[in-house]
């Protein structure tokens, strides 16, 4: 998960070499993240969630709200600011449909390799664009590639938003063929996992990419949940936890 796409100036190897030795640094905060950092839902809900990074994309998201739509589910979308500023329709039809919507900063930059005050806007600057947009508050904060220091987390509490990560990839980024990313999928998924999917960014170099592999994760992943007796549930239970819990 930890490729660094959008540090286009980086060679493939650099930003290989340079997400490991981060992912290295920072293992010690996923051994034992803070209990504000939330992974999984709350154990009082029987079923799994879907998220979706990277959005929003017109040629992407509106095919991923007819796949949730047509298996009755609702997600929570972490949108990128500079994208959504580019499609605010999108950004507004996603609400309409039942969704929720998360800061996934303005620029998909990995937070820990920036300086303070830049962090800062990247974080600031997500939250207002989709806050303009959509008229509300955005209180729920997903980092890119999941990578966080203190500071960030210090700025998520003051901004008085939740830390969502995430506990079950799907790996829809690799490009890996439907079957075997539905077979990770089938293996891997457990009660409470919160799922990440992509309905954006970058894949390979392209924004959008090509996300027919994904699309199509997708769709089966309702089918495994069905064989493994599992129910979609609505994201909105893991926002009433957060704001329970503070």
């Amino acid at each position: 998960m930890f490729i660094i796409e959008s540090l286009e100036s980086i060679t493939s190897l650099g930003i290989t070499f340079s997400a490991l030795a981060y992912y290295g640094l920072n293992a010690y905060v996923y051994r034992s993240y803070p209990r504000s950092v939330i992974r999984k839902g709350a154990a009082h809900h029987k079923g799994v969630y879907f998220s979706f990074d990277d959005g929003p994309n017109p040629r992407q998201t509106p095919q991923v709200l007819n796949i949730l739509e047509k298996n009755n589910t609702s997600a929570c979308f972490f949108l990128i600011g500079k994208e959504a500023l580019k499609h605010k329709s999108l950004v507004k039809e996603i609400k309409k449909s039942g969704h929720i919507i998360g800061n996934h900063t303005k620029s998909h930059y990995l937070l820990p390799f920036l300086p303070s005050r830049r962090l800062f806007r990247e974080v600031t600057e997500g939250k207002f664009i989709l806050e303009d947009i959509l008229g509300e508050e955005v209180d729920m904060f997903r980092p890119p590639r999941g990578l966080f220091d203190r500071r960030v987390l210090k700025l998520s509490r003051k901004l008085n938003t939740k830390m969502i990560l995430w506990s079950l990839s799907s790996y829809d980024w690799t490009g890996r063929k439907p079957e075997a990313l539905s077979k990770h999928i089938k293996t891997k998924i457990k009660d409470r996992d919160i799922m990440l999917f992509h309905d954006g960014g970058y894949l390979f170099g392209k924004v959008g990419g090509n996300r027919k592999n994904s699309l199509e994760c997708l769709n089966r992943t309702f089918n495994v949940l069905r064989e493994e007796n599992l129910q979609p549930l609505p994201f909105n239970l893991i926002l009433e936890k957060q704001r329970a819990s503070r």
